[in-house]
């Protein structure tokens, strides 16, 4: 199945491109793609603690299945304040 996977901020740089479509297995979970896409671009590696996924544009965990037609958010840690 085809999902899409945005790069934003430092990944956007590391992974050289700011979209990609992903192969993805059925019954893969987010954790299992990240795993797939530091494979395809492995110098997002470097930012693997430091980055959260957004799974259809609202934040998810690792263990979030993914499903066809997905999109997939490599972004910086977000906060919100005054």
């Amino acid at each position: 199945m085809k999902v899409s996977v945005l790069f934003f901020g430092p990944a956007r740089d590391l992974a050289g491109t700011a979209a990609a479509e992903m192969e993805s297995p059925p019954g893969e979970d987010l954790a299992g793609l990240r795993q797939r896409c530091e494979r395809r671009f492995p110098r997002l590696i470097a930012l693997r603690g430091a980055l959260v996924l957004a799974l259809n544009q609202e934040l998810a965990p690792a263990s979030a299945p993914v499903h066809e037609g997905d999109e997939v958010a490599f972004m910086p840690p977000v906060s919100g304040g005054r």
